[in-house]
């Protein structure tokens, strides 16, 4: 597998995009992946994708907000699932 960090940068088109001639590779996108985007970058052709700030921010662990990071990962296993 191959990490592509940041992700946002080119979004799920440069994934499609790098795969139109290497389909053969196994791109995780990281790097700017959320609930909102995760299954795009899935239909573009990666093979996972890796959230982490997105998922659980330093503000939200500080802040002892873990209803909203439970929330969040719903929301991002939701998303990748296509549901």
């Amino acid at each position: 597998m191959v990490k592509v960090f940041p992700a946002r940068l080119g979004g799920p088109k440069f994934i499609k995009d790098v795969l139109a001639p290497l389909p053969f590779l196994k791109l995780v996108p990281t790097g700017g992946v959320g609930p909102e985007n995760a299954r795009e970058f899935l239909e573009a052709g990666a093979v996972a994708v890796g959230i982490g700030g997105n998922l659980v921010s330093n503000k939200l662990v500080a802040a002892a907000a873990f209803d909203q990071i439970t929330e969040t990962a719903r929301a991002c296993t939701l998303a990748v699932q296509g549901i």
